[in-house]
């Protein structure tokens, strides 16, 4: 038995037993330790384990057999309350995977918070084990938060959710540790370590003021954001602005609806700093709208627009190593996309989904599929796949890596032989299965 192999049965062995774990009967309601009307304190929380499978193309960059991973998540989450004016958030995960290839998966793209690697002000993030090895222990904490509640008034400061925008599929106001459309779980978003007050104008509206760090305490470092939003008849409006790592954005988002057709739209227009090389001002605009049926079969749908974004494949090599695409800002290398999505209830327990997302000018995309079946009142099963369509990297030779003088190539020569053909027929096909049980 090859160590691929070991490693695969054991992943199987702990997606097994969190099946069991998670499919037992669990109490479906947070727990109140303390409620006396003054003086709350709430424990609730998640189990997840999933099971993820890696379908490798053949290329020299790639491994030669499928790769496996199995992981058991958990998250509890403390809330405290004191009086009307104070509340403390507290989430903890922990997180345990095994992989059963040389190259383990990259959890923050598949939604893993405990390897997402954001910029923490206090390292509030732990490891154990040699990944090397294919097995890890990690834990993150996702919030830790204290709110003070004033009339009209939040303020909050610590690791907290910070979003903006009403977009799905592409989201440029979402400045801050954005989406990918590669990530299994959205249903939790990890908090960042920021200053933010909240102030509350009349029955809908609302300016949020936030301070968060992104790696350093420079400007260079920071996300500085003013955001307010107003109601105006059937119409939510919302407007941006910001200073991103030195970047000045302003940005506009509408939220409303079309007789019976929701409807939404943002845009951002993005100033890099004076000394940024090779760069201009650039667009960014999203423009989606969904729609119910009587049938009760929900479809979405979005185009996009990245001013930013590089319109040959060629390109797309030098984009990604980028600093905005490397801390996330971006997750998209082209220039003009378009995203559908259709979901259906088959049943009261069992619904179906299927999303594609389409990069216009190379012509791939990515197809995902999936199916959520809701085993008892706390706990869900959902399956799902997404296949890389488009045209994979041009093959490249061990030889190419050397030049003619023997030696490895340096990194500024890559590009000259890596040649990508799309971008979304870079990333290998996936499989996955996940099951949840809250409490």
């Amino acid at each position: 038995m090859t160590e691929a192999s070991r490693r695969l049965r054991i992943a199987a062995l702990l997606l097994g037993g969190a099946l069991a774990l998670l499919g037992a009967p669990q109490p479906a309601a947070a727990i109140s330790v303390v409620d006396n009307g003054s003086f709350s304190l709430d424990l609730s929380g998640d189990i997840k384990g999933r099971f993820v499978a890696i379908f490798p193309y053949e290329h020299l960059f790639m491994p030669d057999e499928a790769i496996g991973q199995a992981g058991l998540l958990g998250r509890a989450r403390l809330e405290l309350r004191v009086g009307r004016w104070l509340a403390l958030s507290a989430h903890h995960q922990l997180g345990a995977n095994i992989v059963s290839g040389d190259l383990p998966l990259t959890g923050a793209l598949l939604g893993d918070p405990t390897a997402a690697g954001s910029p923490e002000a206090i390292e509030l993030s732990w490891s154990a084990l040699d990944e090397s090895s294919g097995f890890s222990v990690r834990g993150r904490m996702d919030r830790l938060s204290l709110r003070l509640r004033l009339p009209h008034m939040d303020f909050t400061v610590g690791r907290q959710p910070v979003s903006f925008g009403s977009a799905w599929f592409f989201t440029p106001l979402d400045l801050v540790a954005p989406f990918s459309p590669t990530v299994i779980d959205r249903e939790y978003k990890p908090g960042v370590d920021a200053v933010r007050a909240d102030f509350y104008i009349g029955t809908a509206g609302q300016v949020t003021a936030v301070a968060a760090y992104a790696g350093s305490w420079g400007l260079d470092g920071l996300v500085l954001a003013a955001h307010g939003r107003v109601n105006v008849g059937l119409w939510d409006i919302s407007l941006l602005l910001a200073a991103v790592h030195e970047d000045f954005v302003v940005g506009l988002d509408a939220a409303g609806s079309i007789g019976d057709i929701s409807v939404r739209a943002a845009v951002t227009y993005t100033v890099p700093p004076e000394d940024a090389e090779d760069e201009e001002p650039f667009l960014r605009l999203v423009f989606g709208a969904d729609y119910r049926f009587q049938s009760g079969i929900t479809v979405l749908g979005e185009v996009y627009y990245q001013g930013i974004g590089e319109s040959r494949p060629s390109r797309y090599l030098a984009f990604a190593s980028s600093d905005r695409f490397s801390r996330g800002e971006l997750w998209s290398m082209g220039r003009l996309y378009g995203a559908l999505s259709v979901a259906a209830e088959l049943n009261p327990i069992v619904s179906i989904n299927a999303a594609i997302t389409v990069n216009i000018l190379d012509g791939s995309a990515l197809f995902s599929p999936g199916l959520s079946w809701s085993i008892s009142g706390n706990a869900d099963l959902v399956v799902g796949a997404m296949f890389a369509l488009g045209q994979r990297p041009a093959p490249i030779e061990l030889a190419n890596l050397f030049g003619s003088d023997g030696l490895p190539m340096v990194e500024e020569d890559f590009a000259q032989v890596f040649r990508a053909r799309s971008e979304f027929g870079l990333l290998p096909h996936t499989a996955y299965l996940q099951i949840n049980s809250y409490f």
